[in-house]
C-alpha cells in the first residue's frame, strides 16, 4: 500500500491489507511498515502505553514479514498512517490476500 492509494481517504475508516516489511520500535511508540520509505509508504503506529494489549514489544515485533488486515482511520502523519489502540483492529492473514 502506497500514499497514492490513501487519496481521498484521509480522515476516513479504512481497511488495509499487506505484508509488514519491518517494525521500528521507539520510546513512545512501535510502528509497522508496510513499505521501505515511512514518508511515502503506510505505517501502522501503537502507542507505547498500547503495547501490551498487543502481547508486548517481541510480539508486535514478530509481526515483521506477516500479511495483515488493518482496520482504523487514515491520517497524514509525515506520510500516511493509522494508529492502532485495540487489538480488534489488527488481524494477522494466514496467507497474502487476494
Amino acid at each position: 500500500p502506497r500514499a497514492d492509494q490513501f487519496a481521498g481517504r484521509l480522515n476516513r475508516f479504512v481497511i488495509l491489507q499487506g505484508r509488514v516489511l519491518s517494525v521500528g520500535t521507539r520510546k513512545n511508540r512501535t510502528y509497522l511498515n508496510f513499505g521501505g520509505r515511512w514518508s511515502s509508504d503506510v505505517t501502522v503506529e501503537v502507542p507505547a502505553g498500547r503495547r501490551d494489549l498487543f502481547g508486548g514489544t517481541p510480539a508486535l515485533e514478530a509481526l515483521s514479514g506477516k500479511w495483515l488486515r488493518v482496520r482504523g482511520f487514515a491520517v497524514e502523519k509525515s506520510g500516511p498512517m493509522i494508529e492502532v489502540r485495540h487489538v480488534w483492529q489488527i488481524e494477522v492473514l494466514a496467507t497474502r490476500p487476494r
